[in-house]
């Protein structure tokens, strides 16, 4: 014997993966003596989503990523409006421009976000 049960309901939508923003989107150190180390400049990341925000890692890449530093401290995760900041740092080993990127790899589905990164070496 079958038995049939009658449901009802209303769906609900939410959003599972995370949304963040990166701020600025490029660095500019301009024109730097060679071997000398700029003073840093600040990238903030903010978890602008619903759900925590993993961060996967925070790396370099472009051309020239050698020539540039990052602070290495970073959370593993940013709560609901949560920020962090990383600063940027620029010191050319060698004279004409450089450029590379600041790489931001974010789990949870959400899209890697990148930061363009120039400078010269004079």
């Amino acid at each position: 014997m079958v038995k049939t049960v009658a449901l009802s309901g209303t769906g609900v939508t939410t959003s599972t993966v995370p949304t963040y923003t990166l701020t600025p989107t490029n660095l500019a150190f301009g024109s730097v003596k060679v071997g000398t180390t700029t003073p840093g400049q600040v990238v903030t990341l903010k978890n602008t989503g619903s759900v925590v925000l993993p961060i996967t890692s925070i790396s370099r890449g472009g051309t020239n990523p050698g020539q540039f530093t990052h602070s290495s401290g970073r959370p593993t995760q940013l709560a609901v409006g949560a920020q962090c900041t990383a600063a940027v740092y620029f010191k050319p080993t060698s004279t004409g421009s450089k450029s590379a990127t600041l790489k931001v790899t974010p789990g949870g589905g959400a899209a890697v976000k990148t930061v363009a990164l120039t400078g010269t070496g004079t």
